[in-house]
């Protein structure tokens, strides 16, 4: 029973962190598409 406990709380700690991923990735993304509309 604890195994499983500790493979969702793993799971879930991953998935939370492939969230932060993908949001700063797209915030990096949207900011140079500003930057590069601002320049040019």
């Amino acid at each position: 029973m604890q195994y499983t406990v500790n493979v969702y709380q793993t799971e879930l700690l991953f998935l939370a962190l492939g969230l932060m991923l993908f949001a700063v990735i797209q915030n990096a993304r949207h900011l140079n598409s500003e930057n590069l509309a601002t320049k040019g």
